[in-house]
């Protein structure tokens, strides 16, 4: 029997590791996680790896100290060791505001663009579309409903504009 690996030993000694396909339910039956190594290839996770490169001035920016500018930069909510920490905010302006990674230093490139980056992981991003519509067809009808109405929206305010 392989133990999760934990830093406490002695709670690794109260679960077991999952090292297969598999899916984890809770106490009502309904479905929690699934787990199915090997889904995405290898050729996959090295291009949602290197699509990450920009990302990582901007990732290390966004942590703040604790209580500082809300829990979700909060540092001590990420794993130190990890190859990259921190979260980004992808609202559509906030680049075009202005807004860049303090480390960038004024008149230098900003190497992470929200756009590039949705653009290179449409390919992925449609893989785990049809992997939600099997492993959750509500939550995938709920996301194409919202799509669907955001871009009824952005019509309706686009011809408000242009007066059509």
């Amino acid at each position: 029997m392989q133990h999760g690996k934990t830093w406490d030993t002695a709670a690794s000694l109260q679960y077991e590791e999952i090292t297969g396909a598999s899916v984890v339910l809770d106490e009502n039956g309904n479905i929690k996680l699934w787990y199915l190594p090997g889904t995405i290839d290898h050729t996959h996770h090295k291009n949602i790896w290197n699509s990450l490169d920009g990302m990582s001035a901007a990732l290390e920016d966004s942590l703040k100290p604790s209580c500082q500018h809300g829990w979700c930069n909060d540092q001590i909510l990420f794993c130190k060791m990890a190859d990259l920490r921190g979260s980004i905010d992808f609202l559509p302006g906030w680049y075009q505001q202005g807004h860049r990674p303090k480390s960038v230093k004024p008149g230098e490139e900003v190497k992470f663009h929200p756009e590039q980056w949705v653009d290179q992981m449409s390919n992925i991003h449609a893989l785990l579309s049809g992997m939600l519509a099997v492993i959750h067809p509500q939550m995938f009808a709920a996301g194409w409903e919202a799509l669907i109405w955001l871009s009824m929206e952005a019509r309706r305010l686009e011809d408000m504009e242009f007066g059509v």
